[in-house]
């Protein structure tokens, strides 16, 4: 699917020219660039997504330390209020699209 072949007849060693050469090396390119971008582009949502699963369990941890201290008024604390609000909205995306396959997750 979305892929062309052509057949070239090549007679003699002078059909071998430049331009055929050209031809061959940008379809070359062209495979290789098409093949590897969609590998890469889910390994990068792979990585996102980790890395907001970690962030906001740590902000969780943090805020609960901070909650046993008394200090939910903070502005440390509120930052981390406001991630997580954020975190939540980027979770529940990937969740929305069954993209949390292998996480656990509570709000």
């Amino acid at each position: 699917p979305g892929r062309w072949t052509h057949h070239i007849v090549v007679c003699s060693k002078e059909d071998l020219d430049t331009e055929l050469f050209m031809w061959i090396r940008e379809a070359y390119d062209f495979a290789n660039r098409k093949r590897g971008q969609p590998m890469e582009r889910i390994q990068a949502f792979e990585t996102m997504l980790s890395d907001i699963m970690e962030q906001y369990e740590y902000e969780k941890k943090e805020m609960e330390e901070l909650r046993t201290k008394g200090r939910e008024k903070s502005a440390t604390y509120r930052q981390y209020m406001g991630n997580r609000l954020f975190y939540n909205r980027l979770i529940s995306l990937y969740e929305k699209y069954g993209l949390l396959i292998g996480y656990r997750y509570k709000s």
